[in-house]
């Protein structure tokens, strides 16, 4: 097999940016979209990294490759930190920073100390092979118990798991140091490792804004039916869980029956001791009738 990997470089261009302005977007549409602008700006990187090697000289230099190095790690980075927070299990920002030095020193001494190229990339790609493996056990391990979403995020974690594979080639291939230069014809091996990186973005993206839009649906329909002090339903809550049960009624001839409760003295409580413990007794009147009550 034989290609040019400008013409893949482009694609992933293409791809990545696409991606980070649609998933930019619904972050701007929520505030709990969570993840979504670290994943941005994840792609935002990947986007800059192979755009560099479109449109510079064919001619490798160490500026371009720690250029592209820097930009193609802390692209994954972001991808991997927004994952873990859209999970409600934000990586600290000791280890965000960690996961950038260490592999920043790395690069810079492979590309400017002691410029040795294989070494460079099993090092690279050790670390992505790494990073993408929590990406994947992040989504596979701590999707939310809604079905949808959990099914969504282990067909992304198959999918991680996929450009692990090729990255897994890709190294073993670099330490052997059987891979051209990018922007010369390549063989199998770098085409089937692009062709993942290109696929793992294109469905990948999709993949991430399905699940900030389900996430986001799902609080706005939690939002519209619950009341947000007690996480009991509200009036449209009510009549959208009663409606079905008068229907069963009717058909079998049972009655249904609502019970009326109430706080006593709760206008005394509220004056004597403030709203702000009024709120708090009824969070706890809540959370009592939520865990005693079907």
């Amino acid at each position: 097999m034989v290609f040019h990997d400008i013409t893949l470089m482009f694609a992933l261009t293409l791809a990545a940016l696409i991606g980070a302005v649609m998933i930019a977007a619904i972050g701007k549409m929520s505030e709990s979209a969570l993840g979504a602008r670290m994943w941005a700006l994840g792609y935002s990187c990947l986007a800059v990294a192979y755009a560099i090697n479109v449109f510079v000289s064919s001619e490798w230099n160490p500026a371009r490759g720690f250029t592209y190095n820097t930009m193609l790690i802390a692209g994954h980075t972001w991808l991997l930190a927004g994952t873990w927070q859209f999970m409600n299990k934000p990586l600290p920002t000791r280890t965000i920073s960690l996961l950038f030095i260490s592999i920043f020193i790395s690069t810079v001494i492979f590309t400017f100390l002691i410029p040795i190229r294989d070494v460079r990339l099993v090092t690279i790609g050790i670390w992505l092979i790494i990073v993408r493996t929590s990406f994947a056990y992040c989504l596979w391990q701590y999707a939310n118990n809604n079905r949808y979403e959990r099914t969504i995020s282990r067909v992304a974690a198959s999918l991680v798991l996929v450009e692990v594979l090729a990255t897994l080639i890709y190294t073993t291939n670099g330490a052997l140091g059987e891979l051209p230069l990018i922007g010369k014809q390549s063989g199998t091996v770098a085409v089937i490792t692009w062709l993942g990186a290109l696929i793992g973005i294109m469905v990948g993206a999709p993949i991430l804004m399905l699940l900030s839009t389900s996430r986001f649906i799902a609080e706005l329909d939690k939002a519209a039916h619950h009341d947000p002090l007690t996480g009991l339903y509200n009036r449209r809550g009510f009549f959208y869980v009663i409606r079905p049960l008068l229907t069963i009624g009717a058909r079998q001839h049972n009655n249904i029956h609502v019970l009326m409760i109430d706080i006593d003295n709760f206008k005394q409580l509220n004056d004597t001791h403030g709203h702000s413990v009024g709120d708090h007794v009824l969070e706890i009147a809540g959370e009592t009738l939520a865990t005693t009550v079907r």
